[in-house]
């Protein structure tokens, strides 16, 4: 059979050039236009419920067509509404005006010009745009759930670092003698070994005899007196206030016999000592090594931290430290619930432009189906009629 093919991007055009509408169809097509959109703006017959579903209210004109005209005029005769007068014309107001609508349209064939500027609206306008809407919302959410997920990873990994930071420095932990008594007993060997022996006439070894007044201390089975001397010395030692006003007391020769006979020395020299307790240069600096791990023991950060705990500023400091932390755990979850919510909305605008855009399409297929089958039937003797180009990659 032979086929009549139309380049779809030329379709009026070549309408025009074969001369199936007139070249002033743009004039009766206004004409026609202003009908429909009163016929649009008018009640919809309630005898004829069909027109209601086909044309609802607030239906744009531009959105029409012939063909939805004589759809519309079909359901109006469908539901009796069909009756005429003895001049020919149609008695209900309605049928009468939708008639008249579609009669406008076939006259001069302007109805082909007016589905080929619809299709073309459609394929090179419309269907794109919906089409790009969707593919930018798809883009939007898929970049919103990869910055959904690294919110999230930043709020867990900002929890975690506040749990343990919360959880090193102990905060909320009571900083009791009892607690210092605990860890002095914990540090007892390493501070009995800087030492080495049970006579603290020794300790001239030692660059800090309030230092070596705690080990002393230490040696005892009862902590009491080593907590107490501790917590005045570690205030002087780090300069807080940590709950001992005073002073750590001083360790003279007259003080010896009262601390364990402690006693000062200008210098860490052995002479003048009995020989069973004199040591030689190697001895001496093993001891001062000890003196040094003890010191790292109860001068670290957790101790130090302990002693503090008693300091209000300093908890105060500590916490709003703290709170950065949290806050900032809770400023990523506030921003991954608010992408959340986005991604809400944009599931729901693709759900809706899904459909949209498939029945836009669908629509445009209609309509090229009705074009070529009116185009055959009227003017080429029923030889098909084939609108070739983009139209057909929809």
């Amino acid at each position: 059979m032979e086929v009549v093919d139309i380049p779809f991007d030329r379709t009026t055009e070549w309408l025009l050039e074969r001369r199936i509408v007139g070249a002033s169809y743009t004039k009766s097509l206004r004409t026609v236009h202003a009908r429909l959109a009163a016929a649009l703006a008018a009640e919809r017959p309630a005898e004829a419920p069909a027109v209601a579903q086909l044309v609802p209210p607030g239906t744009e004109r531009a959105s029409l067509t012939y063909f939805d005209a004589k759809a519309v005029m079909q359901a109006l005769l469908d539901a009796g509404l069909g009756e005429k007068t003895l001049f020919g014309g149609y008695s209900n107001a309605h049928t009468a005006q939708w008639a008249d609508i579609v009669r406008r349209f076939e006259a001069g064939s302007i109805h082909l010009a007016d589905a080929a500027s619809a299709m073309a609206q459609a394929v090179g306008y419309e269907l794109p745009a919906l089409k790009k809407e969707a593919a930018r919302a798809e883009k939007e959410l898929s970049e919103l759930v990869r910055r959904q997920g690294e919110y999230e990873r930043l709020a867990a990994a900002a929890e975690e670092r506040y749990v343990a930071a919360c959880d090193k420095k102990g905060l909320g932990t009571d900083c009791s003698r009892e607690e210092i008594g605990r860890r002095l007993r914990e540090s007892r060997s390493l501070l009995r070994a800087t030492l080495g022996c049970p006579d603290a006439a020794c300790t001239p070894v030692f660059s800090d005899e309030q230092f070596a007044r705690v080990a002393a201390l230490c040696q005892s089975e009862e902590m009491g007196g080593a907590v107490e001397y501790y917590l005045a010395y570690a205030a002087a030692r780090l300069g807080a206030d940590v709950g001992a006003k005073a002073a750590p007391p001083d360790v003279t020769a007259d003080g010896a016999d009262r601390a364990g006979k402690a006693v000062r020395q200008p210098a860490p020299s052995s002479e003048g000592l009995p020989p069973a307790l004199q040591l030689d240069g190697a001895e001496i600096e093993a001891r001062r090594d000890c003196v040094r791990r003890a010191r790292a023991e109860l001068e670290g950060e957790h101790t130090r931290h302990l002693l503090l705990l008693g300091e209000p500023k300093y908890l105060e400091r500590q916490e709003a430290s703290l709170r950065q932390q949290l806050d900032s755990a809770r400023k990523m979850g506030a921003l991954a619930g608010s992408l959340a919510t986005r991604q809400a909305e944009l599931r729901l605008e693709l759900s809706e432009a899904r459909p949209r855009y498939a029945a836009a399409v669908a629509k445009v297929k209609k309509l090229q189906a009705d074009f070529e089958a009116t185009l055959s039937e009227l003017h080429f003797g029923g030889k098909r009629v084939n609108l070739m180009g983009a139209i057909n990659a929809l």
